[in-house]
């Protein structure tokens, strides 16, 4: 994956562009597509690449969520499916929802946060599930969606503004 990255921001980059969002919404590539963004931006020092996971940009779907839903909710959970019902109801089967949550273990190790320790989803859930989608509906994911879009156009535009400080080069 980071091979075909760099080709791809080459690509881009001898195309013109100097600025590329890369948008990832899946666990596993985070790491991977920050690296890439630094050798790109190494590699080429006028050209910005930008590692962005779908949902840290500014949105409101925590507000939406149960205290429980909002600190452990990872895959399959409330939010994900009710985006799902908004938009691909057909795909979604809501007599299959159950709630599961992961262990939450004692200590500093946390699943995805400041001391992450190592796991797949089949360590952490038997139907694939981490979170509770029995409460999704429709209405909530295009509330969420609506959230998350205004927070990328918001991102993007800064983005488009931002001017990459360079303090190395002389004035």
């Amino acid at each position: 994956m980071i091979q075909m990255l760099m080709e791809v921001g080459e690509s881009l980059y001898r195309s013109g562009f100097r600025k590329w969002i890369l948008m990832n919404s899946h666990g596993g590539q985070p790491q991977i597509m920050e690296i890439v963004a630094r050798d790109l931006h190494q590699k080429y020092e006028d050209f910005e690449v930008y590692p962005f996971f779908t949902w840290r940009v500014p949105h409101i779907t925590k507000s939406l969520l149960t205290e429980k839903e909002a600190a452990l909710a990872i895959h399959a959970g409330d939010a994900e499916t009710s985006l799902l019902l908004a938009i691909l109801p057909e795909t979604v089967h809501m007599e299959r929802a159950v709630a599961e949550y992961p262990p939450v273990p004692e200590g500093i190790l946390t699943l995805e946060r400041n001391l992450p320790f190592p796991w797949v989803t089949r360590d952490l859930s038997r139907s694939g599930i981490i979170g509770d989608p029995t409460p999704a509906t429709a209405e909530k994911g295009e509330l969420i969606w609506a959230s998350l879009a205004a927070g990328w156009a918001q991102t993007i535009t800064e983005v488009h503004q931002f001017v990459q400080p360079q303090l190395w080069k002389e004035p």
